[in-house]
């Protein structure tokens, strides 16, 4: 089931009170909503499926792989070792992306409760863990620690999206460090959130 929750106003408000930037975006989109989402198998898919695409494409394309299986009801790690290979191409699934997925089934098979110890971990500790999975680098690892596992301090660096939102924002590029995002920890996964939404809304610059 889906942990549903609500950003606190709380939070919202600090990273307010110390950014006036950020405090222009929570006037132009409001108090967003932060859903917990259910970490599993199928997810983790799906993750690999929209790296590098659009919400829209990769929507389309996991729709087709769901399809080609026969349904949700046979979205398992069995079915996708055993899936041929010119069934995931006609589902729109590159050659480099059918390996990590099914290296991620075979994974699964030896270790049904993969993903079980990753709640317990520091933030660091489970970016590393996923890493270790084929085809998990920075921004798969970051997308799942932040939206499956909760973790509000995770900003993913590698989302091209979020460095193009703070570079009309601020007027600058991001560094390696994230250094000039340490006013808003421990809230920086907030912060992605708006700039995902505010990119989403095509608004302008708000201060």
């Amino acid at each position: 089931m889906r942990d549903s929750k609500t950003i606190s106003e709380r939070e919202i408000e600090y990273l307010m009170s110390r950014d006036k930037i950020f405090r222009g975006l929570v006037d132009q989109l409001g108090y967003i909503e932060y859903e917990k989402r259910d970490l599993d198998f199928r997810s983790l898919v799906k993750i690999i499926v929209g790296q590098q695409l659009s919400g829209k494409a990769a929507g389309s394309i996991y729709g087709r792989l769901v399809n080609s299986l026969g349904g949700w009801d046979y979205f398992y790690p069995d079915a996708l070792v055993n899936i041929c290979p010119s069934t995931l191409r006609q589902a729109g699934i590159s050659k480099s992306k059918m390996k990590f997925i099914k290296d991620l089934a075979y994974a699964y098979q030896e270790t049904p409760d993969l993903t079980t110890n990753w709640e317990s971990m520091t933030d660091e500790e489970a970016l590393e863990e996923i890493q270790k999975l084929n085809g998990f680098g920075p921004w798969s690892s970051s997308i799942v620690t932040l939206f499956y596992l909760g973790r509000k301090d995770i900003f993913p660096k590698a989302d091209t999206t979020l460095n193009k939102a703070y570079y009309l924002l601020y007027g600058d590029y991001l560094s390696h460090s994230m250094i000039e995002l340490d006013w808003a920890r421990p809230y920086r996964g907030l912060l992605a959130m708006y700039f995902w939404k505010w990119m989403d809304s095509g608004v302008e610059k708000s201060a």
